[in-house]
């Protein structure tokens, strides 16, 4: 992926653009995905890092093929 100087620079304004929406969907999942691990902690009554714990087990089963 290019720079985003460069991307500006080179005038690529529909670059820049599609650069900025990947940038802020990350930012957005990232958010969506830190909240999910706070309202699923509180609804089970565990703390976030026990939280944190079962979903990683979940994520390494679900990529296995375990589940």
């Amino acid at each position: 992926m290019k720079s985003l100087m460069k991307t500006v620079l080179d005038n690529d304004w529909s670059g820049l653009k599609q650069t900025i929406e990947s940038k802020a969907a990350s930012l957005i999942k990232k958010k969506v995905d830190e909240k999910k691990v706070d309202v699923l902690s509180n609804l089970n009554g565990i703390t976030r890092e026990q939280m944190e714990e079962v979903m990683a087990v979940t994520n390494n089963d679900t990529e296995s093929g375990d589940v």
